[in-house]
């Protein structure tokens, strides 16, 4: 009996059999698999455009940090191209533009330097205007702390309100410099493991830093702008917030991912940074104000 069994189970009728249950099972796989996938959520670049955005700028989704999160951002398409093609290029796009006329620009102007370039940031619309006297040249879209305008102390995760200038500047693209070079025109080279913000006690402010720096603070990583990284220093806290007892340090504009929010700083989209980056220098003001 148990070699009739044996012959069935392995006979040319069994193995017909179990090609048979083979058919049929994968078959009933392979169709669970299709219907599952078209009731499944359709992806990022395919839902309905995210704030008013164009659905054929939806091409790029990337997303902060090394690994994948939940926090993502879909990039304009062509952004990198961009970004690429201005930091090869080292110069102002709106050099010679003539611009149109602004009232907050015309607000913020400076009579003495009618044709100087200067930053407002203006927090109830989450915009940065790039302004020549009275004119604004272009606008783009910003992030800012986490916790919004009004940084009082260190650590509160909000964007500081008032006039600051740029102290110090560094980006990837940047030529290579003696570092005496550097530190005298206070523009910097972003080099992996050698780029650091950290705050001076003697002058109270922000510097760059070679050796060492705090850990959150290393520039070259992704939350910077990792191949496209871009800072932009400024003077927080001035003479005024001393006086008013406000502590802080490293706040910067600068490249990343997302706009989501950031631990205080005013961040751009890689290649808005990039673009903003050619066009100003060290000690150029930055207006930041409520409306």
């Amino acid at each position: 009996m148990s070699q009739m069994r044996w012959r069935g189970w392995f006979g040319w009728r069994g193995w017909f059999g179990w090609f048979r249950c083979w058919v049929v099972y994968g078959g009933i796989a392979w169709m669970g698999g299709i219907v599952q996938q078209a009731f499944a959520e359709p992806p990022l670049d395919v839902r309905t455009p995210l704030m008013g955005r164009d659905l054929k700028k939806q091409k790029r989704i990337l997303s902060d940090g090394p690994k994948e999160t939940t926090r993502k951002r879909i990039l304009p398409q062509g952004w990198e191209q961009k970004a690429r093609t201005w930091k090869q290029q080292r110069r102002c796009l709106w050099e010679k533009k003539k611009g149109t006329l602004s009232q907050r620009c015309r607000r913020y102007a400076n009579k003495a330097k009618k044709k100087g370039v200067f930053l407002v940031v203006v927090a109830h619309t989450k915009t940065m205007l790039l302004c020549r006297g009275d004119r604004v040249l272009h606008t783009w879209p910003i992030g800012h702390g986490r916790k919004g305008f009004g940084k009082q102390r260190e650590g509160d995760k909000k964007t500081p309100l008032g006039s600051y200038y740029v102290t110090w500047m560094a980006a990837r693209h940047e030529p290579p410099r003696p570092d005496k070079i550097e530190r005298q025109r206070q523009r910097y080279q972003i080099k992996d493991r050698r780029a650091f913000c950290m705050h001076n006690r003697t002058t109270n402010l922000s510097e760059f830093r070679r050796d060492k720096g705090p850990r959150d603070e290393r520039l070259w990583l992704r939350p910077y702008g990792g191949r496209y990284a871009t800072v932009m220093a400024l003077n927080y806290p001035n003479k005024s917030d001393q006086k008013s007892g406000r502590t802080g340090s490293c706040i910067e504009i600068h490249a990343s991912y997302h706009l989501d929010g950031s631990a205080g700083c005013i961040t751009l989209f890689p290649h808005h940074a990039v673009a903003l980056y050619n066009c100003l220098a060290p000690q150029t003001r930055v207006e930041i104000v409520a409306k």
